[in-house]
């Protein structure tokens, strides 16, 4: 079964699969899986734009016909160097599966389905409308450390607050990394980069009453002085969650430079500034703010 779906319209149509479709769909097959998966539907999809110099094609495992989540396959292609990059994931989904799965009428996958996707790019919601991460789109690439080259962003579509996360990859010849650390492993649409000064600003929210903003800067640097401040060190704020993150590594190419942790009470908020020294973590002000 062949399925058209783009600019918000699905048109079926019930032909064979022609070759030009199972050229795709066969190299598709003949990427391993990590797990066996032999009892779930096989549904593919192509995107209609080039994206990045890329085609773009998946096999997606939904875990019941009804289902928008499923494993994952995603075949990068280049079109002009032939470089291949592949994405695999065994808990998988992203808004293009969401609209389908959801859509009135929707009967269920079937084997062998085949999608064809519209790619969409910098539709953001007005409270995300200046993000560079588009918040629809599945995947995108973007330089996330400002070294020239563009990274592999894949979109979780969780739709928390301060938007989706994104998980961020290096792309290789043949095959991509991810950037699991901080500050990649914590972007989200509330993210901000400084690419004059290499600069990159998470924000994080724990309620209504802890929030902070942690700033980084491109600086290789030996993590040697690993104190928590007293202030961070009681209790579980949202700046000490990504603090032990950042220890976790003993030498980064983005160095933390200060954090303001805020505190929000009913009348007033307090913010404390943080700073990194050549004595470590200290620190350097405290602000209160009546409401």
């Amino acid at each position: 079964m062949l399925l058209m779906f783009g600019c918000g319209n699905r048109h079926e149509t019930h032909n064979n699969i022609n070759p030009t479709d199972s050229a795709w769909i066969d190299t598709l097959n003949k990427i391993v899986f990590p797990v066996k998966q032999d009892s779930l539907i096989n549904v593919y999809f192509k995107y209609n734009q080039i994206v990045n110099g890329y085609e773009v094609t998946a096999r997606w495992m939904p875990f019941e016909p009804h289902s928008e989540t499923g494993c994952v396959i995603m075949n990068f292609r280049h079109t002009t160097s032939g470089q291949t990059l592949q994405y695999v994931e065994n808990i998988y989904h992203n808004f293009d599966m969401d609209e389908i799965t959801f859509s009135k009428g929707f009967k269920g996958y079937q084997n062998g389905d085949v999608y064809y996707l519209d790619y969409i790019t910098n539709e953001n919601p007005d409270e995300y409308k200046d993000s560079p991460l588009y918040y629809y789109a599945p995947f995108q690439f973007y330089d996330v450390d400002f070294d020239g080259e563009q990274e592999l962003l894949i979109n979780d579509c969780d739709q928390i607050k301060g938007g989706n996360t994104y998980r961020a990859y290096k792309v290789g010849e043949n095959d991509i990394e991810q950037m699991d650390y901080v500050p990649f492993n914590t972007l989200d649409n509330e993210v901000t980069f400084d690419k004059p000064n290499k600069k990159i600003r998470l924000h994080y929210f724990d309620g209504v009453f802890d929030s902070s903003s942690i700033v980084f800067s491109k600086c290789p640097t030996i993590i040697s002085n690993k104190g928590i401040p007293q202030g961070l060190s009681q209790g579980w704020t949202t700046s000490r969650q990504i603090l032990e993150e950042y220890y976790k590594q003993d030498k980064t190419d983005f160095r933390l430079d200060s954090i303001y942790q805020n505190f929000h009470y009913t009348e007033r908020d307090s913010v404390f500034i943080y700073a990194m020294t050549n004595r470590g973590l200290i620190l350097v002000a405290k602000r209160d703010y009546l409401h």
